[in-house]
């Protein structure tokens, strides 16, 4: 049954399957289609494993946060977080404590400089705690903008096809262009059916990546007021 008679409920005498359509593209419509297949395969498998990954992050999150706030001395926390892989705020307080470890070392007070010292490695901990989770990003966003005219060009083949049957038959008949404008059609909805989950999905794990950066920011402030706040050792 075709896609018109699902939704129209019309019973056609002839009918034929999406594949049967694919079929009979020529092999340059062929290659468009399998090229959007493959652009929308791999969208979906991008999506399913980076929401794995955020989710055994988060799971380290959780798991080290509540540690954190059990503990009273952060700074030997900050030297035993290998339990927590996966958790960026974990990562944010070993390089934060390493810093300040070395600025005791060095005996330097707790000036202004002290503080642009740890803002400044809180940034690069920052950067490499989520430098991992923009991978693939780029992928998604190229998807979304090259796949609409990926499948625009399998449409205007399947238009110049249906031309050729016209010049071939020398007669418009709905018969003789139906298989071309089909084939357009399907270019189409091929060219949306990867761009647009490929546009939602980068929208979403962007929107996420951005929040969980102020988090960061603004957990590694908060180890700095109150590693300013302890004496010097």
């Amino acid at each position: 049954m075709t896609l018109f008679a699902l939704w129209s409920g019309i019973q056609p005498q002839a009918q034929f399957s999406i594949f049967e359509l694919i079929m009979r593209v020529s092999p340059l419509s062929k290659t468009i289609l399998l090229l959007l297949l493959f652009l929308s395969i791999a969208t979906w498998a991008i999506f399913f494993i980076k929401l794995w990954v955020w989710h055994m992050m988060n799971r380290d999150d959780e798991t080290f946060i509540q540690v954190f706030h059990r503990t009273r001395d952060i700074l030997r926390l900050s030297q035993d977080v290998s339990r927590y892989p996966r958790s960026g705020l974990a990562q944010i307080l070993a390089q934060l404590g390493e810093q300040v470890r070395t600025l005791r070392k060095q005996k330097k007070g707790k000036t202004l400089l002290w503080r642009e010292t740890l803002f400044s490695t809180l940034e690069r901990a920052i950067h490499e705690a989520t430098e991992g989770h923009e991978k693939y990003h780029g992928f998604l966003a190229t998807t979304a903008g090259v796949a609409p005219f990926i499948g625009l060009f399998g449409t205007v083949l399947g238009i110049i096809a249906a031309f050729e049957q016209i010049g071939a038959y020398r007669t418009a008949d709905l018969s003789v262009v139906a298989p071309g404008i089909a084939e357009a059609l399907v270019a189409t909805a091929a060219g949306l059916a990867a761009a647009i989950p490929a546009l939602i999905f980068y929208n979403y794990f962007s929107t996420r990546l951005r929040k969980y950066r102020t988090d960061l920011q603004d957990f590694g402030s908060y180890l700095i007021d109150t590693f300013s706040a302890e004496p010097i050792l």
